[in-house]
């Protein structure tokens, strides 16, 4: 069954094919997107935490650069699915079963993500953002003012919100154009994170700005080194940049919380504890723990020759952390090792790429290996394969809702799954 076209766009601009799923192959996409895509692809394997399907847009990362970091300077202008961080919602399902698949025109760019409701947000190649149920049907789509630089947030009051060449560009749950912000037009990868009174702050390399949630400028904060990211903490946004960690409390200058032997690659807050992930280049990886209080910080563990791309700090403490080869290794609280294995695929030809994963609260892991298919990995290492559901390279696999997943090819396909026990 084909579904017209939004009124907004260009029927050139955009196709949806949604049916309910009785098998059926992917179409192929030509030369240029899987040019496209490959470039993407290989940022991908940039270190991010799991949640990152959260935060940054795996296709506009921008990495740590060593050296030292200035002293923050500020000019006071004026005083989506919830969850631990790392860490889905629900329980991760023994299996997927695809009930609806739904297809966009131009390829789908990385880090797609779910509104508290369980909405798709997709943004593509062609310039569109859009929205997506949970049944494969296209709700809307807007045209973007300019080239996407960020993935998509959602703020607190539902405000879809998108970095873009030509500026930050909001929409409300409906579609409709909530501002478009052309102070912040900027050309290169920019990160977005939406905070808990509507306000985002938006990471420009070298500067982070606090925007209000009609995207009029509140504060910003200035360093000479590049910031690698950006998170969310209690009461205030954590900045890395170099081997340091600044704590920042609009309209109060950013402060610095402490510095690392190592540049720190990811930040991953959970209460007064604040985990950093270190290391040199693809040779080494350390975790370090950062009380916050005390701005004291110690290692929790140290893996020699591997990379680790995507990690998850579970309720007990223990750690899971995947390497873009496809290696799982599991670290107690007191950050002694316990067990790796290797039972994530990954492509056996070209770049290796990291893997997609999804971990819950149990240790229970969900991945989406290009080429590969997806799987569940259960605490002890049993794997469960589905090959079926295999595409050639993903852009996201998100978290819908209590057993509603959506697994979302580069390509344009979208697979929505439910979850199975058994």
């Amino acid at each position: 069954m084909q579904r017209a076209p939004s009124p907004r766009v260009p029927a050139a601009a955009l196709r949806l094919e949604q049916a309910r799923v009785a098998g059926g192959a992917e179409r192929g996409v030509s030369r240029a997107a899987h040019r496209l895509i490959g470039a993407v692809c290989r940022l991908r394997s940039e270190p991010l935490r799991v949640a990152v399907p959260l935060l940054i847009a795996c296709a506009y990362a921008t990495p740590a650069q060593a050296g030292d970091p200035a002293v923050a300077t500020r000019v006071v202008i004026e005083g989506a699915r919830s969850a631990p961080a790392g860490l889905t919602q629900s329980a991760l399902p023994a299996r997927f079963k695809a009930v609806a698949e739904a297809r966009v025109e131009g390829s789908i760019l990385p880090a797609p993500v779910a509104d508290r409701a369980g909405k798709l947000l997709v943004v593509t190649s062609t310039r569109h953002l859009l929205q997506l149920g949970q049944d494969g049907a296209l709700e809307w789509s807007r045209t973007l003012p300019g080239f996407p630089t960020s993935s998509v947030v959602v703020t607190s009051d539902g405000t879809r919100v998108i970095a873009t060449s030509e500026g930050l560009f909001g929409v409300d749950a409906s579609g409709e154009e909530r501002f478009l912000a052309r102070s912040f037009a900027n050309p290169r990868p920019v990160q977005l994170v939406a905070l808990p009174d509507g306000s985002l702050a938006l990471n420009l390399v070298h500067q982070v700005f606090k925007v209000s949630p009609r995207g009029r400028l509140l504060d910003r904060a200035s360093f000479n080194t590049a910031v690698a990211e950006v998170v969310r903490g209690e009461g205030q946004l954590l900045i890395a940049l170099g081997n340091t960690v600044y704590g920042w409390r609009p309209p109060a200058p950013p402060r610095k919380l402490t510095t690392l032997p190592t540049a720190v690659r990811g930040l991953t807050p959970r209460g007064r504890q604040l985990f950093a992930l270190g290391g040199a280049g693809t040779t080494r990886t350390e975790l370090f723990e950062i009380d916050l209080p005390t701005s004291t910080h110690h290692r929790r563990w140290e893996l020699e020759g591997v990379h680790v791309t995507r990690y998850a700090v579970l309720p007990n403490q223990a750690t899971l952390s995947i390497a873009a080869a496809g290696l799982l290794v599991h670290h107690d609280k007191e950050g002694s090792e316990r067990s790796r294995s290797v039972p994530v695929p990954v492509t056996g030809t070209g770049p290796v790429v990291a893997p997609l994963v999804l971990i819950d609260a149990s240790g229970r892991l969900a991945f989406a290996s290009d080429g590969t298919g997806i799987g569940v990995v259960r605490p002890g290492g049993a794997t469960t394969r589905q090959d079926e559901l295999s595409c050639p390279s993903y852009a996201g696999l998100v978290e819908l809702g209590p057993d509603r997943y959506a697994l979302v090819c580069s390509s344009g396909l979208v697979r929505f799954l439910r979850g199975e026990r058994r």
